[in-house]
């Protein structure tokens, strides 16, 4: 099978880089493993997915990529955040912006996201085999071509298909090319094509298809691999009344990381309990380097459940709160300061008695309580994992990549998109977008280098 472009990996990405080739003129097949597109893309921001930032200037954007944003900035002025809302816009999808320029679509559906790319796919006549295992990527001097295997079925796949001297397989009432089942047990094929586009994702959600295998592919033909590392994932600790608090969201408190008692970061934001530590957005955007120190020794989180009082503010509130309510509860008093469910949390770690009564708390009782309000401590012991973690830090080296065309500076025919980057963001749309963009100048590039494009 012969293709201009053949682009392997179905997610964000890779339908964008195949969408892109295929409409600067280039005949592409797009490649998948799962037996259809979009898996990942699905379960993004909870089923809603957040599909970019509303953040229009580029500098700005890439600075919250940290010091190798700037690799992203020829992809970022191909394809930016307005043209992301565009594309979907001019195709049906309506958005919406929410806090920290989130951008969603208007009904919080992310299947209407994936429908839009393969409707795209659809449009620009791109050729597509889900359900098909890759053996590997095999080199001749500085060339590549690809070994593969059909599986059974080519879910998803409505759009011509060209299988070497065999005949296009039959397609039901709904368009859906497949496989026989003769044809699954013997077919296999190599797809040769000018130009390759490796699309295939991190290590992150490995039951979505992202098992790093690409990655081992890049390091056999040559590229140096930055180790492969959780990012945007829960975070595990050890205290034991932290089980009690699962599903307990808290916003803008302020979260401190310390190691060796030394503050390491600290940021606001928005953070939930798990029946095993801790998560949500500020959690999340801490997690990488906080992995990181773990490898160094304990990390202890500190949290600030009342940001906006200081110490003396806070404990005056307490103070008089404790004298209007005298013969409540002391948990009871709690509750109209923090939420309800933290007093018996806030409560055990001083050692006060939930029943005690208002009246009966003491100045160096009272001290304590303030003092665990303000810096609640939570004892990180490990990460979430790769199976909760939302992107995989680490990845191709981005020195032996062309940021303009996203192209191998060791193999001539091989280009990079997506996760697969040594480069992640913060939570927010930030990763997502890097993945449109990379993937659509990705596919435009690729084009471009065709003989008979070229100019």
């Amino acid at each position: 099978m012969e293709y201009d472009v053949a682009v392997i990996g179905g997610g964000p990405a890779g339908m964008m880089a195949a969408g892109r080739a295929a409409q600067c003129g280039a005949r592409t097949i797009l490649v998948e493993k799962n037996r259809s597109l979009g898996k990942k893309l699905l379960i993004t921001g909870n089923g809603r997915c957040n599909i970019t930032n509303a953040e229009p200037d580029i500098q700005k954007f890439l600075r919250a990529f940290g010091r190798r944003g700037r690799f992203l900035f020829p992809a970022l002025k191909t394809f930016n955040t307005v043209d992301t809302v565009d594309f979907f816009n001019r195709r049906g999808l309506e958005n919406k912006i929410e806090e920290g320029g989130r951008v969603f679509p208007r009904m919080d559906n992310s299947r209407d996201v994936l429908d839009v790319m393969t409707d795209f796919l659809k449009e620009q006549g791109v050729a597509i085999s889900c359900g098909t295992k890759i053996n590997g990527l095999v080199q001749t001097n500085s060339m590549l071509h690809m070994e593969i295997e059909a599986s059974d079925m080519l879910e998803e796949t409505k759009f011509p298909l060209t299988l070497g001297e065999r005949q296009s397989p039959p397609a039901d009432d709904a368009g859906n090319l497949w496989f026989p089942e003769q044809w699954a047990e013997s077919y296999s094929a190599n797809i040769t094509a000018d130009r390759y586009i490796l699309c295939t994702g991190g290590s992150s959600y490995p039951g979505t298809g992202s098992t790093g295998e690409g990655m081992s592919w890049a390091k056999n033909v040559g590229h140096n691999m930055i180790r492969p590392r959780q990012a945007l994932v829960p975070l595990c600790a050890s205290d034991n009344w932290i089980r009690e608090l699962k599903g307990l969201s808290l916003q803008g408190v302020d979260i401190s990381a310390f190691q060796n008692g030394k503050k390491k970061q600290g940021t606001r934001g928005d953070m939930l309990f798990t029946d095993n530590g801790v998560t949500g957005p500020a959690i999340l955007d801490m997690s990488k380097s906080i992995g990181e120190r773990l490898g160094e020794g304990a990390v202890e989180l500190r949290i600030d459940l009342r940001p906006e009082l200081d110490h003396p503010q806070l404990d005056a509130l307490l103070q008089e709160e404790l004298r209007l309510h005298s013969k409540k509860d002391v948990r009871n008093v709690l509750a109209g300061i923090i939420p309800a469910r933290l007093t018996a949390a806030i409560l055990t770690i001083t050692g006060i008695d939930t029943s005690k009564n208002a009246g009966n708390v003491s100045k160096e009782e009272r001290k304590m309580i303030v003092h665990t309000m303000k810096q609640l401590a939570l004892h990180i012991n490990s990460l979430g994992g790769f199976e909760k973690a939302m992107v995989t830090a680490g990845g191709v080296d981005l020195k032996e990549i062309f940021p303009d065309t996203l192209q191998s500076r060791i193999v001539e025919n091989l280009h990079f998109a997506g996760e697969i980057l040594d480069i992640d963001g913060p939570t927010g749309g930030y990763n997502l977008q890097a993945a449109w963009s990379t993937g659509y100048l990705a596919g435009e590039s690729a084009a471009k280098k065709i003989p008979s494009r070229k100019g």
